[in-house]
């Protein structure tokens, strides 16, 4: 096959690739399959991925105004007059771009066959100087040793034709010993699945296909399977699922205090893979009537590759989407569109600069002091005195939160002296004003002393969403008119203590302590009291990071659910240290 029908295949194929994929997905999402077997078909997926461009199409036949069947070939576009391709390429034009995807296809396989070897290396150069380790490995099939060795940064379990699990030294000291048997069960599941010689083959298929986006989001999910089937593996074994969620907790407690992952362990299969997606883990092991089985179904196994075979098949009967002509075709002429011309608008529109129209309400005296003295503890948020002074003493990246109404994750492309400069802000109002009016006299000092131009736009980002769990939250509702302004949190040592707070200032608190940011999906609009208790040892942090808040948060009615939404950005396009005063 040539280097233009490779590529006529690949692109005509993806799309058949890519709604195979989604719709596995969907299914695997709402089916009761368990992990071993979600990881078999994503297999199964990858592979008829791989075949797809190589089987062949079935060409349709129609029926012409005599009677008789004419078959219309896709192999090279017909005339102009009758292209059936949806979009076709010009060969002479575009004669290169095949020859500079291949070259760069051929440069970055040889870059990743380089990691897998500098991997390899590591590895072997790890086993060789760990020693044994007094750590019994449990009966599997595969004869492996325990070693312990001071140049890795987690547990793994390595090589392939003698195989060991490696743990760090310092990991006992550092743990419980119910915690470490925990561990070393879920690298003995490794060893018992041969995921080392599995992971092996993904590297290898993804060096191979590393310009196919879907085979490298179906490799993704594969890992993510992997981590998973292993620890139904050993939840099977102990039967005891929360415990061992509690275990990798500590793990991740751990590896956020310093405990860095290095590029070189990738041949390693460890409790930390690179596609491990941990707190998605830790909140499958605390759902409520899950069966943990660590066996293949092979019914459902075989199901599902008949019914993905009979969509391949009827897919292979759509026409091409794309074909490549042997001459440039002669197209209709098309006069260009008109080109957008900016309106001046009070409101910004999508995508339209954010600067303050005059219409917006401005101080009648303002004034902008650094304040390099002042300590984080000094910080204070924005606040209104007799409804005619405005005052704050803050980052700039907090005012323009404050001003726009949006959290810190929803800005983009803030330099770093917004978030470290600290300044003094004071302005006075000419008539008594309200909230949004001093919120838009900010947003006009921003533009005008700061020359803050952004923008919005929406972007589809990883988040949690919170959401009020089976049996309903375990709130009190505070009636107090104290905390009519959010209320508060206070993080003590081992207890969040909430007095009249929100969803909103809840779900703030959960954004600052988790990997990725949290949106209310509660509905809940009032003040409410609780508290939540968590194990607290001298010398940790006050508050509770990663996947600990899972539990905390599940046992006061909640679920912090993994989602990717759209979400209203602002973006940053310029912005300057103030002008002088």
């Amino acid at each position: 096959m040539t280097t233009w029908g490779i590529l006529t295949a690949v692109l005509n194929t993806l799309w058949l690739g890519t709604a195979l994929a989604g719709l596995v997905w969907l299914a695997l999402r709402w089916l009761p399959v368990n992990a071993a077997t979600r990881c078999v078909i994503w297999w199964v997926v990858l592979a008829m991925l791989v075949v797809l461009p190589l089987a062949p199409r079935h060409v349709p036949q129609v029926a012409s105004a005599r009677g008789q069947i004419v078959t219309a070939s896709y192999s090279l576009p017909p005339d102009v007059g009758e292209s059936p391709a949806i979009v076709t390429l010009p060969e002479k034009p575009a004669a290169r771009w095949p020859v500079v995807i291949f070259a760069f296809w051929a440069a970055v396989l040889l870059y990743r066959l380089g990691r897998i070897g500098q991997s390899f290396v590591y590895l072997r150069g790890v086993k060789r100087n760990a020693v044994v380790s007094c750590v019994e490995l449990p009966d599997v099939e595969r004869r492996a040793r325990v070693l312990v060795s001071r140049e890795i940064t987690s547990p793994m379990a390595v090589w392939f034709l003698h195989p060991a699990v490696i743990l760090p030294t310092d990991l006992s000291g550092q743990i419980m010993p119910e915690e470490l048997d925990q561990i070393v069960l879920h690298e003995a599941a490794h060893l018992a699945r041969r995921d080392d010689w599995w992971n092996l083959a993904e590297r290898l298929i993804g060096a191979v296909l590393a310009l196919h986006p879907i085979a490298w989001w179906i490799l993704r999910q594969i890992e993510y399977e992997r981590e998973a089937a292993s620890d139904d593996w050993v939840v099977a074994r102990t039967g005891a699922a929360r415990p061992y969620a509690e275990t990798l907790a500590r793990m991740v407690e751990l590896r956020w205090q310093g405990r860095e992952s290095r590029g070189t362990e990738a041949l390693a299969s460890g409790v930390f893979g690179r596609g491990s997606r941990i707190g998605d883990r830790i909140e499958m092991l605390l759902q409520r009537g899950r069966e943990f089985s660590p066996r293949v179904s092979a019914r459902r196994v075989v199901a599902g590759t008949f019914i993905l075979c009979c969509l391949a098949a009827a897919g292979s009967f759509a026409p091409q989407w794309i074909a490549f002509a042997e001459s440039p075709l002669v197209q209709k002429r098309q006069d260009p569109p008109p080109p957008l011309v900016a309106q001046a608008i009070d409101v910004p529109q999508r995508g339209a600069p954010m600067a303050a129209p005059i219409s917006r309400p401005i101080f009648d005296a303002a004034s902008v002091k650094a304040t390099p003295g002042t300590t984080a503890s000094d910080w204070i948020r924005p606040k209104i005195d007799d409804s005619t002074r405005f005052q704050a003493r803050t980052i700039v990246e907090q005012l323009i939160e404050w001003a726009y109404g949006v959290r810190e994750f929803q800005i983009v492309g803030a330099a770093d002296w917004l978030k470290k400069d600290q300044f003094e802000i004071l302005g006075t109002a000419g008539q008594p004003s309200g909230d949004e009016q001093f919120r838009q006299m900010v947003q006009r000092l921003l533009a005008d002393r700061f020359q803050l131009r952004l923008h919005r736009e929406t972007r589809e980002i990883a988040v949690y969403n919170l959401v009020v769990g089976k049996n309903g939250p375990k709130l009190r509702v505070n009636e107090d008119d104290q905390y009519c302004c959010g209320g508060e949190i206070n993080i003590g040592r081992g207890a969040f203590i909430a007095e009249g707070a929100t969803m909103p200032l809840f779900v703030r608190i959960l954004t600052d302590n988790l990997d990725r940011p949290v949106l209310d999906k509660t509905g809940l609009t009032g003040h409410y009291d609780f508290t939540m208790n968590f194990d607290w040892v001298q010398g940790a942090a006050w508050s509770p990071i990663g996947p600990v808040l899972f539990t905390l948060v599940q046992d006061l009615g909640f679920r912090l659910e993994p989602q990717k939404e759209a979400v209203e950005m602002l973006v940053i396009d310029s912005v300057g240290h103030p002008t002088e005063n």
